[in-house]
C-alpha cells in the first residue's frame, strides 16, 4: 500500500509524493540528510520527514548563512546546523 509523505509549511506550501513505506525506509535508512539553506522549503521538508518518522532529527543537518535561523531550526527540530557548506557536504549522505 502506498504511503503519502506530505510536507507543509507556515506559508501554505505543500509537497506530497507516494511511495511504499518499505521503499522510503530503504532509501533513508541510516542516511544523513543535508539541507543547503535553512529557509521555508527546507523547514517544510524537515517537518514532514520528522512527523512521518522516516528520519530521526539526529540524521538531519542544515547549513545557512543566518545564525539566528540556524539557532531556531536547531531548537525547534533538534537538528544539527552549520554555517559551513563544506562541512555539510562532508557529513551528509543525501543533499537537498
Amino acid at each position: 500500500m502506498p504511503h503519502n509523505v506530505s510536507c507543509g509549511s507556515s506559508i501554505g506550501l505543500e509537497v506530497s509524493f507516494d511511495l511504499a513505506p518499505r521503499e522510503i525506509f530503504i532509501v533513508l535508512s541510516n542516511k544523513k540528510i543535508g539541507f543547503v539553506g535553512g529557509g521555508n522549503m527546507a523547514e517544510a521538508l524537515v517537518k514532514g520527514l520528522l512527523s512521518s518518522s522516516l528520519v530521526a532529527s539526529k540524521d538531519i543537518f542544515i547549513s545557512d548563512l543566518i545564525s539566528d535561523r540556524l539557532e531556531y531550526l536547531s531548537k525547534e527540530y533538534k537538528v544539527k546546523t552549520t554555517g559551513d557548506n563544506r562541512e555539510l557536504v562532508q557529513k551528509s549522505d543525501i543533499l537537498v
